[in-house]
């Protein structure tokens, strides 16, 4: 993810607010940096910004590189509260899940999860994890990473229950991550344990 114009129109819009205070100008540029990966910490101190700062609000002084730090651990834990309290909403979950490898060998494992909102009345796709798999990406491993998580990343037990398909490509080990270890790990049956409606999630996103 690299940032958008959105994001840095959405900064600026706040910088260059008359109303907005310089809790909310410090917020919106470390909302700037945590959203996108490409750039560090140190982005606050980096000259072409504050020239463009300086044209907007001149009386605006970025925070520390260290505030930036803190708050984005803030921001991350406030994000994580959110989607752990989305997926609380939901009677039943489809776990999506993708595993890839980089070029000097190392794997990562996507998980993305499908569900009904019932608040926002509409289906919602959350992106819950992204985790490197340190062990050798066998069935059982990719199943732990999965389960550590589900369960635990969040700080509490969202409940295995919840989950209802789990939905991966054709490798062999996700495969059989799915259908023999997950179940066994989450002690629940698959699901289609009852009709349910069909739903289609392509292009949704949090509203």
């Amino acid at each position: 993810m690299f940032i958008t114009d959105l994001q840095v129109g959405d900064f600026f819009s706040k910088i260059s607010s008359s109303v907005a205070t310089k809790y909310e100008k410090d917020r919106g540029l470390i909302k700037l940096i945590a959203s996108s990966p490409n750039i560090g910490y140190s982005f606050v101190t980096d000259r072409l910004l504050c020239e463009w700062i300086q044209l907007f609000d001149p009386t605006y002084k970025p925070p520390s590189i260290t505030k930036v730090k803190v708050g984005t651990f803030a921001i991350a834990a406030e994000m994580r509260t959110m989607i752990a309290d989305l997926i609380q909403e939901a009677d039943r979950v489809t776990i999506c899940t993708d595993l890839w490898t980089a070029a000097d060998g190392t794997h990562f494992l996507g998980i993305v999860a499908h569900f009904y909102c019932q608040s926002k009345c509409k289906p919602i796709r959350l992106i819950v994890g992204n985790k490197e798999i340190t062990d050798s990406a066998t069935a059982s491993n990719i199943a732990k990473v999965i389960q550590d998580v589900w369960q635990r990343s969040f700080g509490r037990d969202l409940g295995g229950y919840r989950i209802a398909n789990y939905v991966c490509d054709g490798g062999r080990n996700l495969c059989n991550c799915c259908n023999y270890d997950l179940p066994y790990l989450f002690a629940i049956s698959a699901a289609n344990e009852r009709d349910e409606p069909e739903l289609h999630f392509d292009g949704i996103e949090i509203g």
